[in-house]
């Protein structure tokens, strides 16, 4: 969160203290006065009050001893004295918001609450279109560009974690780290590029069930609750049967889910996807490593398991896949490894008539990969990443679903047999239906977007893919976003691919056309493809020029900002050269103070002394006159 955003709320937390937080001591409240008064006011210009008044005076003076500090500084270390005393303090804050968005009770229908509802909603259409603003902002078109973040706090490096889209923020959720799994949540907020750590809990009836660290699993949003799905976890978090724990998005605690039937053994990197109410859960990898190809479906709302493993013609036994749901029937699983190998493959499930079927795919297909990443951007399954035992995988490529036509709903909805019931339709074995590949373009080598164990989500009203994470040799926390074109994405063509496009288009030759005709034909495909790549090659200059031009943009935001730190510095520098002084000269006083005292002393004493002989001599005054009266 950008200033002075966070220092208004941390003001807030402070002075609506939350049951959680840490109270706050004398000293600490009084700092944070002054600091407040000089970045609300600036420097302290009023008069001292009387000395009487213990605590306005107290007050004064820790105003007035910040000098001239600028407003922006003293915000900043008003953010830091609370972080210092509460470090989670902003876990606490978001923790409050979202517990405030969702209401008690529905609201009452009269004209009042329409008009609030009616105001309510413009504003998160005005904040999505401020979220969207900022992400083009940050973005070319056409091409990956890494977003200037404004705060330092991010998560830990990682690859085979979760990832899942909430309104308007990416939630991460353990991973692994150098061998290490994790077990921490983190958001991203896209309408202020910041990241957010968050502090969960177990449930009062769940007191063991906050997320072990974990790696490998999936994350799904089900209603208002993130669930994750397996995973691999150490030896001691080890149980008999596959683990669904669930984040509730109001308390930020977890639970376990109960669930009956017969749970799918523990695993990691499967896939699993949300068709409807149903949870498809297939493949992976077990606890010792070795690859599975079962195939199981949760019911969510009688959260029962149900064994699909039975059916025939099921993919090879593989982990690190990624799949989607298509027209509230298929299931898409593409890629995936074993220990020896991966794959390139296209399955297709029909959850209606329970098959599998390998789709027959056109174009150049991506090459074979393991721990890639996928997401659905209006219409086009989108494919980044991944490897293949040897380097990372630098081809983008995308998956057009427009083109799958294998449901003619306007058939089914018309036709309904005599029962009522509308029939199943026709089998995929037994009609044609078109999928091609298209290569977007490729990603150097050594990106960190050509790696394994990333994850990739898709803003749709921003028309944008954000990509996190991933090992390529190096572990990755960038967060990268990509913006695709308007106009038809970049091809790449061969030989190879040109001829099966010929033989694929089932064009009949004219026996009679001459040698003369071909070779003309011939020409000008030749010349459409140099066209073609002429068009590409200026498309990529232009994208080029536009990620250039981004990164010059994202220099000068950072030179300025390196600037503004060297300015706070000096001003910081200086300001303590000032305490300084005012310490020096104070030490100074009170030596002065001290030897004042020292001779005080002294004359206590001289006068002490003088006493005593006045007393003495007086005495033997009133002697002598005694004697002379007589006495």
């Amino acid at each position: 969160m950008p200033y002075p955003e966070k220092f208004h709320a941390a003001v807030d937390f402070v002075s609506n203290p939350h049951p959680e937080a840490k109270a706050l001591s004398d000293e600490l409240r009084l700092l944070l006065f002054a600091l407040y008064k000089q970045a609300t006011q600036g420097p302290c210009n009023e008069p001292k009050p009387w000395s009487w008044n213990v605590i306005e005076t107290a007050k004064w003076q820790g105003w007035s001893q910040l000098g001239d500090m600028s407003k922006a500084e003293a915000m900043r270390h008003y953010v830091h004295q609370v972080e210092q005393n509460q470090p989670d303090w902003w876990s606490i804050t978001y923790q409050t918001k979202m517990h405030l968005k969702s209401p008690s009770k529905p609201p009452e229908d009269n004209g009042t609450d329409a008009t609030a509802a009616l105001h309510e909603n413009q504003e998160a259409i005005n904040k999505t279109h401020a979220r969207n603003q900022k992400i083009h902002e940050a973005t070319a078109e056409g091409s990956w560009s890494t977003p200037y973040l404004s705060n330092t706090s991010k998560p830990l490096p990682r690859y085979e974690h979760g990832i899942a889209f909430v309104e308007d923020e990416m939630f991460v959720i353990g991973g692994n780290c150098g061998g290490r799994y994790l077990n921490d949540v983190w958001t991203f907020d896209f309408a202020t590029l910041t990241w957010t750590s968050i502090a969960c809990q177990a449930t009062v009836d769940s007191p063991n069930s906050p997320l072990p660290p974990i790696a490998g699993h999936s994350v799904i949003q089900w209603k208002n609750a993130l669930l994750v799905v397996g995973g691999h976890v150490k030896a001691k978090d080890m149980t008999e049967t596959m683990v669904i724990r669930s984040l509730d998005l109001d308390s930020m605690k977890w639970s376990i889910v109960e669930t009956t039937g017969k749970a799918p053994r523990p695993r990691g990197g499967h896939s699993v996807t949300l068709l409807g109410e149903k949870l498809y859960v297939f493949g992976g990898e077990d606890v010792a490593r070795r690859p599975l190809n079962d195939f199981y479906v949760l019911h969510l709302e009688t959260l029962e398991w149900t064994n699909l493993s039975s059916v025939t013609n099921a993919p090879a036994a593989r982990s690190a896949h990624v799949s989607m749901s298509f027209m509230d029937r298929y299931l898409l699983f593409f890629g995936g490894g074993s220990v020896a190998s991966c794959f390139d493959d296209l399955f297709v499930f029909d959850t209606e008539r329970m098959r599998w079927h390998s789709a027959p795919v056109k174009g150049r297909k991506p090459s074979p990969r393991a721990g890639h990443a996928g997401a659905i951007l209006h219409g086009r399954w989108y494919i980044v990443g991944g490897g293949n035992n040897a380097s990372g995988c630098t081809d983008m490529a995308y998956l057009d679903l427009s083109q799958l036509n294998v449901w003619p709903v306007s058939t089914m909805m018309d036709d309904e047999s005599d029962d009522g019931s509308v029939p199943e339709g026709p089998d995929l074995d037994d009609i044609e239906y078109d999928v091609k590949w298209t290569i977007v373009g490729t990603i150097p080598e050594r990106s960190y977007l050509a790696s394994e164990g990333m994850s990739l989500i898709s803003v749709e009203d921003a028309n944008v893919l954000v990509a996190f994470g991933g090992y390529n040799g190096r572990y990755s926390h960038a967060v990268s976003l990509f913006r695709p074109k308007n106009e038809t994405p970049v091809h790449e063509y061969s030989l190879e691919s040109e001829l099966s496009s010929h033989l694929d288009s089932g064009t009949p030759k004219a026996a009679n056309q001459g040698k003369n005709d071909g070779a003309n034909q011939q020409l000008q495909r030749l010349q459409s493809k140099l066209d073609a790549v002429n068009k590409n090659a200026a498309a990529a200059k232009e994208a080029a020029s536009q990620e250039l031009a981004l990164m010059r943009r994202q220099l000068v935001s950072t030179q300025a900002m390196l600037q503004e730190k060297d300015a706070a510095l000096n001003q910081s520098k200086e300001q303590l050269s000032q305490q300084q002084a005012k310490t020096f000269r104070l030490e100074a006083e009170v030596a002065e103070l001290r030897n004042k005292l020292d001779k005080v002393a002294e004359l206590e004493k001289e006068l002490k002394m003088y006493r005593q002989k006045q007393q003495v001599a007086g005495n033997t005054t009133g002697g002598l006159w005694g004697w002379v009266a007589g006495e």
